[in-house]
């Protein structure tokens, strides 16, 4: 669905759920000034990879979209994750993102969060069963900024959050702070060219790493350390508050997502996106003649 400026889309009591959907807000059709609010957005094809996402914001370098307030989402099955691009002025509060998909290879969806060219807060959220990029920050022609705080990751299979631009002027910055992390496979940062990133105050707990993953890419390989980066990023213009760090993996998933601690996600009916008729194929050629 192509939304259009200023609208505001919310579920009432539990929730409502968005079954196939995608809600994509474009700069160019003139959209902005967006709110979602208390949905479950799911099935939007997970038996492909990179075959749309439930939640997206588009601009482009010379006009981005802008102000969308994405609260209390519940996501699951996304072939596409959800990505920002371009964008500015984006909050995400209380995302309860499921990863798995028992369709897809290695049982999870490989994409999560593409933020590029974008200014995004995300406030109390809750990751899990995510094979990496949550999120990605990259940078193509202007400044990404990506502020996270009182998130909690459980099951990560790639790196937690990842950083890298284009040139001096087009880089990202990541505040990752008071979040924790538990399960981590992978890395928990990976910075690239002009990516930057500031680990602060956060808990790893469980970890199936070696200890060594704050990595940083080069051209053919990772470099990773034990020691956190504290590189010099940007300070948020507002005001926010911490929750208590230790008991985040009890209180983010109790209220996050739709209908926080009373709604819960719709269970998955694969006949839905699977026909059980077999297809019917014909043949047919020209007869012709020897000489």
């Amino acid at each position: 669905d192509l939304t259009k400026p200023d609208k505001t889309l919310i579920g009432m009591g539990c929730g409502a759920n968005f079954r196939g959907a995608s809600f994509v807000m474009r700069s160019y059709e003139g959209a902005k000034n967006q709110i979602y609010r208390n949905l479950a957005i799911y099935d939007v094809n997970p038996h492909l990879v990179e075959a749309g996402d439930g939640l997206e914001a588009v601009g482009s370098s010379s006009n981005h979209s802008s102000n969308l307030w994405a609260d209390h989402i519940s996501y699951k099955w996304i072939s596409d994750g959800m990505d920002m691009e371009y964008t500015d002025g984006v909050t995400v509060s209380w995302l309860d993102y499921d990863g798995a998909n028992e369709f897809n290879c290695q049982a999870t969806d490989p994409y999560m969060a593409l933020i590029e060219d974008t200014k995004i807060t995300y406030a109390n959220t809750y990751w899990h069963n995510t094979y990496g990029r949550v999120p990605k920050a990259a940078a193509q022609s202007a400044a990404t900024l990506v502020h996270l705080y009182n998130t909690y990751v459980d099951y990560n299979r790639f790196f937690t959050v990842g950083a890298g631009g284009n040139s001096s002027t087009a880089y990202a910055q990541v505040l990752y702070e008071n979040n924790y992390v538990n399960r981590e496979a992978g890395y928990y940062t990976d910075k690239g060219a002009y990516g930057y990133i500031n680990w602060k105050n956060n808990t790893v707990a469980n970890s199936l790493g070696n200890g060594s993953q704050f990595c940083i890419e080069g051209t053919s390989s990772r470099t990773c350390t034990a020691t956190a980066p504290t590189d010099n990023v940007f300070s948020p213009t507002y005001s926010y508050a911490f929750r208590d760090r230790a008991s985040l993996p009890t209180t983010i998933p109790e209220y996050a997502g739709i209908g926080g601690k009373w709604g819960s996600m719709p269970a998955y009916d694969q006949a839905f996106g699977i026909s059980n008729k077999a297809p019917s194929v014909s043949l047919s050629a020209a007869v012709g003649s020897d000489k």
